[in-house]
């Protein structure tokens, strides 16, 4: 019996000492993943020294790193007229320049989050230093963000810039005294600046030069000046130990508030032809920089045609057009040469006359020509124009029916289209409006006030339409259905403090934001975006302070701000039969982020499940991060 206890406990050591050496066969897991950004453990020189008159700066770090974009993130306020360079040695990053820095100024270096760690890719985040070239260390900000002016959007990468210049040619021709750069929320602090007087200007700086070209370039300005301060308050914290001992702390404010600038690109006259091309042989098509104005003139050269040659087709900008070539004898040309007569800008920005002359090439239908030689000839299909219609079996009850078509009519004839509506068995014939659109060319609107679940038929004859190389449509008819009364919802919206002059507008809820409906309104009431399909909605309004009917840029040159946009505070869902009462107390003062819009419950409920152990940092609303 004694034999067989040895014999088992002799079985069962060698099975664990089996088991367990298969157990820990494989590699070590080498532990959790670093994730500790790099930490500055030397600086020259040293972070806020006085009276440096060096030319390099050298940062050593616990161990080695790798600048990522260092070049392109690095911004040193105030700015040098050569950017510095940098290089590696051992755990170093040493950054040189050869400017002659200024005398009594405190100088900061603010590398972003340009500075990682060599193996994990660890960023040191907010990465600054500073040191003066005097015997006074600056320590005042400015602060605020940077949105664009027509969309609300945060701006990433602009340069905000200060001038103790205050002439206005400050902008244009010098460099700023101190700089920052926003960040991708569009936040941006100046540091380590002295009281003085200045202007700020934001500058989505396309050239690196520190100095905005009109035009060409996006910017904001505000409109007073600013003088940087700030006050210290005590905050009095009592701990008790074997008697009262008050610890008296602090807190700095900084002034002005943070501060809001809308980006534009202002119009200035610079025009020029942008581009052309005759990618059929009846159209050739013009491109312009800008609007052409009524200077305008188009000529052919080298052949004999008539007055009537040609039709204009011009976008609704009016800075592009399509001209068809009606005299089928010029189409059949391969080379046409064109002169065009349009205003320019001279050196001084004064208009004056100048013209091009193009030749317009069209070689397409060579090569086809010749890829076909070998092919058996086929009977050639008489040309017919084949009009496009946007009937559905879910029309909406709000839309007009259209025609398209892909080259311009000489007619279209009425009295050859019907309409019919379903009614039991019966189509009865119904009256309806056709116009050419305003907006798209070579479109057509048929309105009819349509009726819910109504069943309507669209015949067209036999060369109703008819354009201007002859081709006719061939007969067809289409039919539609429309949509339930119930499938749509409403918003309602009551307006407080509405400005005269104003649009209300709805948008999609997507980032595409189409704009769906536009109301014009000068005073305070209720307005109602009706028949919305189910879906997100958000809505915008805008001043058209001149009267233009659209929304217009500032003008750093004319000191005009760009006119006022702001944004309802939440993305509203329509469901179907449901109407969305919402209430609006319009606070033009204030400009909020776009991407602050509160999203639907659904939305946020969603997120909230998705991310229920992450929170948004707190520095950016209330700025404390600076």
């Amino acid at each position: 019996m004694g034999k067989k206890i040895i014999y088992l406990i002799i079985i069962s050591f060698i099975y664990l000492g089996f088991y367990s050496s298969c157990a820990n066969q494989g590699i070590p897991s080498g532990g959790p993943k670093d994730s500790i950004p790099p930490e500055l453990t030397k600086a020259s020189p040293d972070l806020g020294e006085l009276n440096f008159d060096g030319d390099e700066v050298v940062l050593t770090f616990n161990e080695f790193v790798a600048p990522e974009r260092l070049n392109e993130k690095l911004v040193v306020s105030p700015p040098m007229k050569q950017k510095p360079t940098y290089r590696m040695k051992g755990k170093s990053i040493i950054v040189t320049w050869k400017d002659t820095l200024k005398e009594n100024v405190t100088y900061s270096f603010d590398f972003k989050d340009a500075i990682e760690d060599n193996n994990e890719g660890n960023p040191i985040k907010d990465f600054r230093i500073a040191f003066s070239t005097g015997d006074q260390f600056d320590t005042l900000k400015v602060r605020g963000h940077v949105l664009k002016a027509k969309t609300l959007e945060p701006m990433e990468e602009v340069t905000v810039m200060l001038y103790k210049n205050l002439e206005d040619s400050a902008f244009i021709k010098e460099l700023p005294d101190y700089i920052g750069k926003t960040d991708e929320e569009g936040w941006f602090t100046i540091s380590n600046v002295p009281k003085a007087t200045y202007k700020l200007y934001a500058l989505k700086d396309l050239n690196q030069d520190y100095k905005y070209n009109p035009g060409l370039e996006e910017m904001a300005f505000l409109d007073s000046v600013i003088i940087p301060d700030a006050t210290f308050s005590n905050i009095n914290d009592t701990i008790i130990r074997d008697q009262d001992t008050i610890v008296v702390t602090g807190k700095a404010t900084y002034l002005p508030e943070p501060l809001h600038l809308l980006t534009s690109t202002e119009y200035v006259f610079n025009q020029y032809l942008d581009g052309y091309k005759r990618d059929r042989r009846e159209k050739v098509y013009f491109a312009f920089s800008q609007p052409v104005s009524e200077v305008f003139n188009m000529e052919l050269l080298d052949v004999e045609h008539g007055e009537d040659w040609k039709y204009e087709d011009w976008n609704l900008e009016g800075d592009s057009v399509n001209v068809w070539i009606k005299d089928t004898l010029l189409t059949k040309k391969d080379t046409l040469n064109f002169l065009l007569t349009y205003q320019t800008p001279d050196s001084l920005g004064n208009p004056i006359v100048k013209k091009d002359t193009l030749m317009m090439l069209y070689t397409l239908d060579r090569v086809k020509s010749k890829k076909k030689k070998k092919k058996r000839k086929k009977k050639v299909a008489i040309p017919m124009l084949n009009p496009v219609f946007n009937t559905s079996n879910k029309f909406d009850i709000y839309n007009d029916l259209t025609i398209m078509v892909d080259e311009p009519l000489e007619k279209i004839d009425k009295s050859m289209i019907h309409l019919e509506q379903q009614v039991d068995t019966v189509r009865i014939p119904v009256d309806y409006t056709l116009t050419e659109d305003s907006v798209v060319s070579m479109k057509y609107n048929i309105h009819h006030e349509w009726e819910a679940e109504g069943t309507y038929f669209l015949s067209v004859d036999s060369a109703a339409m008819i354009s201007i190389y002859g081709k006719a449509n061939k007969p067809s008819e289409q039919s539609m259905v429309v949509q339930k009364e119930e499938h749509y919802g409403s918003i309602p919206i009551t307006l407080t403090n509405v400005l005269p002059n104003s649009y209300i507008l709805l948008l999609e809820g997507s980032d595409t934001e189409e704009e769906l409906q536009r109301i014009k309104i000068d005073e305070d009431g209720e307005v109602t975006f009706p028949y919305l399909s189910p879906g997100r909605y958000k809505i915008k309004i805008f001043v058209d302070e001149n009267g233009n009917g659209v929304w217009d840029n500032g003008s750093f040159l004319e000191k005009r701000q760009p006119e006022k946009v702001l944004y309802f505070n939440k993305v509203i869902p329509v469901r179907s039969n449901w109407d969305v009462k919402e209430e609006w107390i319009i606070d033009w003062g204030k400009i909020t982020d776009k991407s602050t819009l509160t999203p639907p419950k659904e939305e946020k409920d969603k997120k909230r499940r998705g991310s229920s152990s992450r929170s948004r940092p707190s520095g950016r609303g209330g700025l404390s991060s600076f």
